[in-house]
C-alpha cells in the first residue's frame, strides 16, 4: 500500500540533483539514514511512500532519518542509485547507511513490518569501536577508509576514556574509530602502521588518518598524532 507524504515524521524527499540534503551527505555524511527506493520507470508516484516505511518513520525519530528517493534517476555519469549501490529491485526496496560504512540493502525479512525495520536500524545505527590486532585488520577497519582514528589504550579503555570515545564517535560519525592496546602494539606513521612492541613515554592518545588522492591521482594516507585528552581533539 502507498500513502501520501505527510507529517513531521514523514520521510524526506531526496533527489540526485537535490541539495536539501545532497545525496553525498546521505551516502557518506555518517548520520544514520533509512532510504526507500521509488522507481519512476515503473510509473510509481514518487511522492507516495510504502505503508511499512510510513509506519516505521515516526518510530525512528531520534535514531535515524528516513528518506524517499527515485532510485531510477540517473547521476551525471549515467548510473542510477540501483547500479551505484548494487541494489536488487525488490518491493519495498530499502537501504540503510550510517557511520561512514557502505550502504546496505535490507533483506525481505527485515522489511516485512515496521517493527522489523526499526529493530534492524536501531541495531546498526550506533557507531562501533573496532579492535584491530593485525595490520590486515587495521587496513580493513581503518586505513582503507577515508577517515579513521586509532585510540591508544592501556589494555582496556577506562570509563572516563570510554565515555569520551563514545562522545567522539557520535560527534564524528563519518570517522571509523578503532582501539589498540598500546601495551602490546605500536602505532607508527611508517608503512607498517600496526606492529608489536613496548610502549614509549611519548605514546599518543590517538592517531587520525585521512585517505586522499594527491595531485597525481595517487591514493595517499595522511596521519595526525594527538596527545592528551581525547575530547580536546574533537574540534
Amino acid at each position: 500500500a502507498l500513502l501520501s507524504l505527510s507529517g513531521a515524521s514523514a520521510p524526506i524527499a531526496l533527489s540526485v540533483d537535490g541539495d536539501s540534503p545532497p545525496l553525498k551527505e546521505v551516502f557518506s555524511g555518517g548520520h544514520p539514514w533509512l532510504v526507500w527506493c521509488q522507481d519512476s520507470t515503473d510509473g510509481d508516484d514518487v511522492s507516495a511512500v510504502h505503508s511499512v516505511v510510513d509506519q516505521a518513520a515516526p518510530l525512528l525519530m531520534g535514531v535515524a532519518k528516513t528518506g524517499i528517493l527515485d532510485c531510477s534517476e540517473e547521476f551525471p555519469n549515467g548510473k542510477t542509485t540501483y547500479s551505484k549501490l548494487g541494489l536488487d529491485k525488490k518491493s519495498p526496496t530499502l537501504f540503510f547507511v550510517a557511520n561512514g560504512a557502505k550502504p546496505r540493502q535490507l533483506s525481505p525479512k527485515h522489511v516485512k513490518s515496521a517493527q522489523s525495520i526499526v529493530k534492524f536500524v536501531t541495531k546498526h545505527a550506533s557507531p562501533v569501536m573496532r579492535r584491530p590486532t593485525t595490520q590486515e585488520d587495521l587496513q580493513s577497519h581503518c586505513l582503507g577508509r577515508r577517515w579513521c582514528a586509532v585510540v591508544l589504550t592501556d589494555g582496556r579503555l577506562s570509563e572516563p576514556h570510554k565515555s569520551d570515545a563514545v562522545d567522539l564517535m557520535h560527534a564524528h560519525r563519518a570517522v571509523q574509530f578503532n582501539a589498540v592496546d598500546s601495551s602490546k602494539y605500536r602505532i607508527s606513521t611508517e608503512p607498517k602502521v600496526l606492529r608489536k612492541g613496548e610502549p614509549r613515554d611519548d605514546e599518543p592518545s590517538m592517531v587520525m588518518f585521512y585517505r586522499m588522492k594527491n595531485e597525481h591521482g595517487k591514493a595517499v594516507t595522511l596521519a595526525r598524532v594527538h596527545r592528551g585528552d581525547l575530547l580536546a581533539s574533537g574540534g
